[in-house]
C-alpha cells in the first residue's frame, strides 16, 4: 500500500501494476492477512480528524463536521469493498494461526462512542 492523504494505491505483484483503493478517508494502518492474499484490515481517522487539527491551528470558526474517532474496516478484495467492523478502535490485529484463529480480528475500542475519541498516550 503506497499513497498520501486520500489517493492510495495497493500492488499485488511487488510494485510493477497498482490499484487505487477504494478509501475516502486517509489510511491511517493495513494489516494483511498472512495466509488470505486479499484479506487486509484497515484503520482510518474520520474526515473531521483532520479539520479540527486544521480549526484547532488556525481558530477558524466552522461547522461542526461530527466526532472524531479511529475507524476499522475490513476488505476481502483488496480494497473493492470494504466493511466497517467498528468505531472508536483503539488497537486491532488477525488472530494467532497457532490458535487456529487467524481468520479471527481482535480490537480493543472505547464503549462510549459520542463525540471526540480520547487519546491514549501510554498504556
Amino acid at each position: 500500500v503506497s499513497g498520501t492523504k486520500r489517493t492510495n494505491f495497493l500492488s499485488t505483484n511487488k510494485g510493477d501494476t497498482w490499484k487505487k483503493i477504494r478509501q475516502r478517508a486517509s489510511i491511517h494502518t493495513v494489516i494483511f492477512h498472512k495466509t488470505r492474499p486479499k484479506w487486509l484490515l484497515m484503520s482510518t481517522w474520520t474526515n473531521s480528524c483532520d479539520k479540527k487539527a486544521a480549526k484547532k491551528d488556525t481558530d477558524a470558526k466552522e461547522e461542526d463536521d461530527g466526532p472524531c474517532n479511529h475507524m476499522l474496516y475490513l476488505t476481502k478484495d483488496l480494497g473493492k469493498t470494504f466493511t466497517l467492523v467498528s468505531s472508536y478502535v483503539v488497537q486491532f490485529s488477525w488472530g494467532d494461526s497457532s490458535q487456529k484463529q487467524e481468520d479471527r480480528v481482535y480490537f480493543t475500542h472505547f464503549r462510549n462512542k459520542k463525540g471526540d475519541q480520547p487519546k491514549l498516550y501510554i498504556w
